[in-house]
């Protein structure tokens, strides 16, 4: 019976080791999930910052000649 138990406690200590591994294997593919959402939402953003300056310039040129064109 002894033996049983020595068996039985290998096997937990065993599946401990083999579920460690597993959630440290999770835990590194959510970091670079997180990472690469991180550069994406960051990409995003830089593209939104660059089109809202032309636009933002583009109203400040269309402004120009409009006032311009109403002082001659």
């Amino acid at each position: 019976m002894q033996e049983l138990g020595e068996v039985l406690l290998g096997a937990g200590i065993f599946i401990n080791a083999v579920l460690a591994v597993l959630t440290y294997i999770k835990a590194l593919n959510s970091a670079k999930t997180i990472e690469l959402l991180e550069q994406n939402t960051n990409s995003i953003k830089d593209a939104l910052v660059k089109v809202t300056g032309e636009s933002e310039h583009a109203k400040g040129v269309l402004q120009g000649k409009q006032e311009a064109t109403r002082g001659k």
